[in-house]
């Protein structure tokens, strides 16, 4: 949302990715986790959206299922039924 109150939407490139936790970045860009997706994206001020696929675990897929940030981007994943965090350092 703009200062002036108008409101831009920016389509995620992977469809029915359940966009489920956002927080802002060291680096200034919009993070966010994709829960049907199996990545963690980020949108950067001009618009640009950047999706990051996660790992697999031995067992089946990955999936993030929080997100926060402070000097790094970290989230928590959930692999069958076990939480673990993993994070992007800046």
């Amino acid at each position: 949302i703009s200062t002036d109150g108008t409101i831009v939407k920016y389509p995620i490139p992977t469809a029915n990715s359940n966009p489920i936790g956002i927080t802002v970045g060291p680096d200034s860009n919009l993070w966010f986790t994709e829960f049907y997706g199996s990545k963690v994206g980020s949108i950067a001020l001009d618009g640009t959206i950047t999706e990051h696929k996660l790992p697999s675990s031995p067992t089946g897929t990955t999936t993030p299922v929080f997100i926060t940030s402070g000097q790094t981007v970290i989230f928590g994943l959930q692999e069958d039924m076990m939480t673990t965090c993993g994070g992007f350092p800046q």
